[in-house]
């Protein structure tokens, strides 16, 4: 899940743990949405409950109107990018 305050940190301080996942991987927020938190709500309405976050419909894309929806946590688990892991033989 996308928390946009946590996440925003994310996108644009190289020194946030979590820089790699976002930022790092070019992922950013629309101008208007980082210009206006009045057009953030005109667009994506209030939070429906507060088990909603913000999600990426394209979990490599932005931040933006066409590509986030409030959803669950669960919902979101169905909608992530894979991690894969490798492993060296040692």
């Amino acid at each position: 899940g996308d928390d946009l305050g946590a996440e925003h940190f994310a996108l644009y301080d190289q020194r946030a743990p979590s820089y790699r996942y976002y930022g790092g991987r070019g992922i950013s927020v629309c101008a208007e949405w980082r210009r206006s938190f009045e057009q953030f709500l005109r667009d994506m309405g209030s939070k429906p409950s507060v088990k909603h976050s913000i999600d990426r419909i394209d979990p490599s894309g932005n931040y933006d109107p066409a590509n986030c929806r409030w959803a669950t946590a669960k919902e979101q688990a169905s909608n992530q990018r894979h991690r894969h892991r490798t492993h060296a033989n040692v």
